[in-house]
């Protein structure tokens, strides 16, 4: 699996570096793919990546969509029974400012629904279920070329009758 992460990287760089340069003023508007990776609140691993699309307005404001999917290496066992987070993902609207002397800095807030798959097994059995709720992230981003950025983010989310979880990442963003 890690064989195939490291592939899809250096293609997506690859495709960002030989693509055309665009207006440099506008380093946050367009399609992206980012790779993520950081902690969960309760010292669980996280990695995943995100999809969207932002436009930037001639004022610096950012708006946009974007798409995550990611795992949290999160498991316990009790017995012969083993619960696990298999997966999380979410939509979120984003809303963000430019700044900076280039306009190559970014603040941004996302907004939207998040869910996390859980599944419990024992020799017998096995389940799974998905719990979600709102999304939200506080995030910062800074372009360091035409095509690539590095970010951080914070994110809350609800996870129904299992509480939150809060998760800290830190990551890439390709912009196609």
């Amino acid at each position: 699996m890690y064989k195939k992460i490291i592939a899809a990287f250096a293609a997506s760089l690859a495709v960002a570096f030989s693509a055309n340069a665009q207006d440099d003023s506008k380093y946050f508007d367009g399609l992206y793919l980012s790779a993520d990776l950081g902690i969960e609140d309760s010292g669980d691993f996280y990695y995943g990546g995100s999809l969207g699309y932002r436009f930037q307005s001639e004022t610096n404001w950012v708006f946009g969509v974007e798409g995550n999917f990611g795992d949290l290496t999160s498991s316990d066992t009790s017995g012969t029974v083993t619960a696990a987070i298999d997966y999380a993902w979410g939509v979120t609207g984003i809303l963000g400012y430019a700044f900076g002397e280039k306009d190559n800095n970014l603040v941004f807030v996302n907004a939207g629904y998040g869910e996390l798959d859980l599944s419990v097994s024992s020799p017998t059995e096995s389940d799974s279920e998905a719990f979600g709720g709102f999304r939200g992230s506080f995030g910062y981003e800074r372009a360091i070329s035409d095509r690539i950025s590095l970010r951080l983010v914070g994110t809350y989310q609800d996870v129904s009758d299992f509480g939150e979880a809060l998760i800290g990442t830190a990551g890439f963003v390709v912009k196609f």
